[in-house]
């Protein structure tokens, strides 16, 4: 979403008809800017230069935020800031400010609620009640399935990083439903990234608290045979979740290694969340000493 070449044309039409004052002509001019928005973010989902992504996202994310203050209603515009919090939280932030990545990922997430609230009937305090939460989901169709994934892809990226939080851990069936939800409408939207989520949450967490080892793999399994091996977020998360907590260093290491040796150039639309994969796994990586116990130590 590198927006600079075109902000000072689209702020004059903008300007100009907030001149004249009438408010059909603003939204006639922001439709006719819609597509360069939208091409904007598919050159930044194909910017494979993690250091110029780095730069280049906070200012894109003013620029949208600044467009849904004088566009309050428009669904797209905070699907994409979403987008852009959740991805410039998890690639740029989490690994040295975890504390700032959480209200990135809560400000995200009230992108999220308002959309929901303003496109399909959601309210508020659905969230603190089980019975409604899951009655809305089980309304929903699959045109909501955008705004039901950003939801739960926000709030559970919050989740995920204070998961030592009893109250952010109590929240978590709730985000799991929504994903559920997001599989049995389309299982694929957003590259299976609801599999992804689900295979981190029960690679994650405790058996006590409903981790699970073949529920894990059956949903990175799935997220791997729907993104035909593309998606590398998705070896970097099964690397970090199933393999660390089931402590199958085989299996980390040929995912390690499917990440370092694909080309981020080889899928156009996945080079920037490539290269972000590429980055954290190298960390991962490094760590892997100390992730997994030598067994010969312990006969």
């Amino acid at each position: 979403m590198n927006l600079y070449p075109f902000v000072s044309s689209l702020l004059i039409a903008v300007l100009s008809t907030q001149i004249i004052g009438c408010g059909l002509l603003r939204n006639v001019a922001m439709d006719s800017a819609r597509p360069i928005l939208l091409d904007q973010t598919v050159a930044m989902n194909r910017e494979a230069d993690y250091e110029l992504a780095q730069d280049a996202l906070p200012a894109n994310i003013k620029l949208l935020e600044g467009l849904i203050l004088s566009y309050p209603s428009r669904k797209d515009f905070k699907l994409w800031v979403c987008e852009a919090l959740c991805g410039y939280g998890f690639g740029f932030v989490e690994d040295q400010d975890k504390q700032r990545a959480s209200q990135l990922y809560l400000r995200a997430k009230d992108y999220a609620v308002s959309n929901a609230v303003k496109h399909t009937h959601f309210k508020p305090e659905y969230m603190y009640s089980v019975d409604d939460l899951q009655n809305w989901l089980q309304q929903r169709s699959k045109k909501d399935i955008d705004v039901l994934y950003w939801l739960g892809h926000s709030w559970g990226a919050y989740i995920a990083l204070n998961l030592n939080d009893p109250e952010a851990m109590a929240d978590l069936p709730k985000v799991q439903w929504i994903m559920e939800r997001v599989i049995a409408l389309d299982e694929g939207f957003y590259h299976a990234g609801a599999h992804v989520f689900l295979g981190s949450v029960y690679g994650s967490i405790p058996p006590m608290f409903g981790g699970s080892e073949d529920k894990s793999l059956a949903h990175f399994e799935q997220a791997f045979s729907l993104t035909e091996e593309s998606f590398l977020l998705a070896y970097y998360y099964f690397a970090k979740t199933y393999c660390v907590r089931f402590q199958k260093k085989d299996a980390f290491d040929h995912a390690i290694t499917h990440i370092e040796q694909a080309s981020v150039l080889d899928f156009e639309n996945l080079q920037l969340v490539n290269s972000i994969a590429k980055h954290k796994s190298l960390q991962l990586k490094q760590e892997s000493e100390e992730l997994f116990f030598d067994e010969e130590m312990y006969e």
